[in-house]
């Protein structure tokens, strides 16, 4: 699956003046959904995977566990695009047969070999997602993350804003990013959350 995307650096000022403007724009479908994420990337001793531009992650999303694989996103003036592939992970096990797309899974495994993935770094992040419904019919889902990353014995606390495109056109993100910070101050978030972890 593809994934289009926008996503800003905030502090805590910025997240409170964004959570307010949403609620003054009236065009959230339905009230926040708030939940708790635990993410642990994965890679091999010589990060054989980050050196592809592949990221392997396991999420807890409430009770449920979800194995995903992320292929390097290009950027363009803060758009982000990527190609990501999910699939159940029962119990929290990483299991790389199940990723859904043959290509992919057979790049993966062949990258590891006979290699052992371990934990790299992982994120503990509170998110408040909104469904987003916009006058010419487009709709974007808006997810504001407020947690750290953690990596060995180092972490650090991270704030983003991420509107991610469901439908509609590419210039709907923009258009929607004006409107969500009228008085500009912007600082696109170039890099990934594991990125991140990595530099931890």
């Amino acid at each position: 699956m593809s994934e289009i995307e926008l996503k800003f650096l905030l502090d805590e000022a910025g997240t409170r003046k964004l959570k307010s403007r949403l609620k003054t724009l009236e065009i959230a479908d339905g009230t926040p959904r708030t939940r708790l994420l635990r993410t642990i990337y994965y890679d091999t001793p010589e990060q054989d995977l980050r050196r592809s531009g592949i990221a392997v992650r396991m999420r807890r999303d409430g009770r449920r566990w979800v194995q995903t694989v992320k292929i390097k996103a290009r950027h363009h003036v803060g758009l982000a695009e990527s190609a990501e592939f999910d699939s159940p992970a029962p119990g929290g096990q990483l299991h790389l047969g199940a990723i859904p797309d043959e290509s992919v899974r057979d790049r993966i495994l062949g990258l590891i070999g006979d290699k052992i993935l371990e934990p790299v770094c992982e994120t503990a992040m509170r998110r408040s997602s909104s469904h987003l419904r916009l006058r010419d019919g487009a709709e974007a889902e808006l997810a504001i993350d407020s947690g750290e990353i953690k990596a060995a014995d180092r972490a650090e606390p991270f704030r983003e804003a991420e509107i991610e495109l469901v439908s509609g056109g590419i210039g709907t993100l923009f258009d929607l990013t004006q409107s969500l910070f009228p008085t500009g101050g912007l600082r696109f978030s170039m890099m990934s959350k594991a990125a991140r972890g990595y530099l931890l």
